[in-house]
């Protein structure tokens, strides 16, 4: 990276309060007992997903929600929680990872720019649809399990919520990546398969999403045989959950 770079200006998000919390490596589980009102009155049914494309057709919405995240690093990282310098050294270390084949997410100084600009987008959104987020940041998970994502590092890890345990007022969803569902993929030439939906645009809630997976479906899509170039191909691959507290995960936090 070059010594004299333009900072990246976006004013920082309140300092989170967060607790120490052991290193665990298997897949954790939270809490699955259904307590949101909105999704207890499907909770009797069984989903019995039927795979169109990359899409299944499912009468209930998956009960959790996953966090993926490196082994080799804390989950419920964000580089917005970091100052420009400190954020621009993390990019450098991940694209460092990516060459040497440890990672395949593309990083550096546009991801950060288009990072800030899409959560600056989502809370927007968000507080539009009626919710108070306590954040300028989300922490962010899929909508049930995604092996596609799992498949972005090798030493990927995860762990898992319940869904009725993410507060409704403190929770937004996108169709997809959220680069791609506030549409700013697009505008940085990714994301190129020249299809825009009635999606992209939109932030969910969670009462939304049984009308959200009747009307699209549930993107089911395994991990790539080859990862190369996936930001300028379709990222309708996951729904994707953000999380505006810190309340449902504040033992994970330091």
């Amino acid at each position: 990276m070059e010594k004299r770079q333009q900072r990246v200006q976006m004013a920082r998000p309140p300092k989170r309060t967060r607790r120490q919390h052991p290193h665990e490596s298997s897949v954790r589980s939270v809490g699955l007992t259904l307590a949101n009102p909105a999704l207890r009155r499907r909770s009797h049914a069984t989903a019995t997903p039927r795979v169109v494309g990359t899409r299944q057709h499912v009468d209930v919405p998956p009960e959790f929600v996953t966090h993926y995240y490196r082994q080799s690093r804390r989950p419920f990282l964000n580089v917005s929680d970091l100052p420009d310098d400190d954020a621009l050294r993390v990019m450098d270390e991940l694209m460092s990872e990516r060459r040497d084949g440890k990672q395949h997410r593309l990083f550096g100084r546009k991801y950060l720019v288009m990072r800030r600009i899409t959560e600056a987008r989502l809370h927007r959104a968000f507080l539009e649809a009626g919710g108070p987020p306590q954040s300028t940041a989300p922490h962010y998970f899929v909508l049930g399990e995604s092996e596609w994502f799992r498949g972005l590092a090798a030493d990927m890890d995860a762990i898992r919520l319940g869904l009725p345990d993410l507060p409704p007022d403190q929770t937004s969803v996108t169709y997809g990546d959220s680069f791609a569902a506030m549409e700013v993929a697009q505008e940085f030439g990714y994301s190129e398969t020249g299809e825009r939906h009635a999606y992209h645009g939109r932030v969910f809630l969670l009462a939304d999403l049984p009308r959200v997976l009747s009307n699209y479906g549930l993107p089911a899509a395994g991990p790539d045989d080859d990862y190369a170039g996936y930001e300028r191909r379709s990222m309708d691959k996951y729904i994707e959950v953000q999380l505006w507290s810190d309340g449902p995960i504040g033992h994970y936090l330091p």
